[in-house]
């Protein structure tokens, strides 16, 4: 789903292009009122995988089988916040790097 905003600021209309990259697959799109990020989660706090802001990103974990409309459980987070442990489908549990983890869309 891509998102077109036009501000218009001193005569001059600039267009901002917010892309989301949502799953066709499932159907599914983002509603801005309730996305969530995985790297502002809580320990223990579930939510659903919607889809993914990094192409790179959305490859390597689409790889690994974490597919749209799993279950996401944060559980840990080291001390400095960089390193998150996440559990998919109650199952699998991937470690990732903050910036892997601020491009993971979910829905709580």
């Amino acid at each position: 789903m891509i998102l077109w905003f036009a501000n218009i600021e001193r005569n001059q209309i600039t267009l901002n292009m917010n892309l989301y990259i949502c799953t066709a697959l499932f159907g599914s799109s983002i509603n801005k009122m309730n996305e969530l990020v995985l790297s502002n989660m809580r320990e223990d706090q579930t939510a659903i995988l919607l889809g993914f802001t990094d192409l790179g990103v959305e490859s390597k974990l689409l790889s690994m089988g974490v597919l749209p409309q799993s279950m996401i459980r944060l559980k840990r987070r080291n001390a400095l916040g960089n390193t998150f442990i996440i559990l998919v489908n109650e199952r699998v549990r991937i470690a990732l790097r903050k910036k892997e983890a601020e491009c993971i869309i979910l829905k709580p």
